[in-house]
């Protein structure tokens, strides 16, 4: 048993550029002081929580930089955001940080990640964040969510060992008479039903940036040309981004596994990001 968990560690420091940061991490969160630790980011801390997460960012903070250049570049003071599926907080940090007086809306269901995303949230004294522990759903009701290991993939599932999380429609807890910069959306494949939920606050918001995989999408029976119908039919384009440019997509496209945009006005896009079709 003790080889077979050598030989995990070994495999996994090989994922790492920096694999004496990771140990050095792994170590901390077993003997259980890895609290006392700090991440520094850019305009926020981080808690050094036991979470794939944190270790990910504890061992290089630019771990997510595209998610974080993204909010660095569209994002302007007085904005709102609203971050569904916010983990530990990372963006929706970031996010507060730039839009100062604006608000930040951060919804996660993991009852314990929920608990770390409002730790950092006081640390780091933010008074324009509010937290909410639910599933952003199409109906209100509890739903089955996974309770696995790498936590940052967590999701809503249906079967007897999942931990059981209310679900709500973000209509029906986030004001709707609020107009909103970003809503950014990352729910393992769960996003059609979070959509659903959020035609009202959709309706007065500009940008959505959200996870796109078909092989994600496949757990809830549904495709990318679903979620193509369904955005479009709010007013909105999608695009990818590469590089410094967007590039318009088609309901015929096929993600991976990658972020795209949803955009309704493409001009005010073009002139907050400096980016180019």
């Amino acid at each position: 048993m003790l080889n077979m968990k050598i030989t995990r560690l070994m495999k996994s420091m090989q994922n790492y550029d920096n694999p004496l940061k990771f140990l050095v991490g792994i170590f901390l969160i077993k003997l259980r002081v890895s609290y006392f630790f700090k991440i520094k980011m850019n305009g926020y801390v981080l808690n050094f929580y036991p979470t794939s997460l944190s270790l990910a960012l504890w061992i290089n903070p630019h771990a997510r930089k595209d998610d974080e250049l993204f909010f660095e570049r569209y994002l302007r003071a007085n904005d709102n955001v609203i971050d569904v599926g916010a983990n530990i907080g990372s963006l929706a940090l970031r996010a507060a940080s730039i839009v100062k007086s604006g608000r930040v809306f951060a919804v996660e269901p993991h009852p314990q990640i929920s608990k770390y995303l409002a730790e950092n949230v006081k640390a780091n004294r933010f008074s324009n964040i509010e937290c909410f522990n639910c599933i952003a759903g199409d109906e209100t009701r509890l739903r089955g969510f996974s309770d696995i290991r790498s936590d940052d993939q967590n999701s809503v599932v249906i079967n007897q060992n999942s931990i059981k999380i209310q679900q709500q429609r973000i209509d029906d807890f986030i004001d709707s008479g609020l107009e909103f910069s970003l809503v950014k959306i990352d729910v393992e494949g769960y996003e059609k039903f979070v959509i659903l939920g959020a035609k009202k606050v959709l309706q007065k918001t500009k940008c959505i940036y959200f996870e796109a995989s078909d092989n994600l999408y496949k757990n809830y029976k549904c495709t990318f040309h679903d979620i193509f119908t369904l955005i479009t039919s709010l007013g909105f384009e999608i695009f990818r981004i590469e590089d410094n440019r967007i590039i318009k997509i088609s309901n015929e496209y096929s993600p991976s596994g990658e972020n795209l945009l949803a955009i309704k006005d493409i001009v005010e896009f073009l002139d907050r990001t400096k980016l180019t079709l």
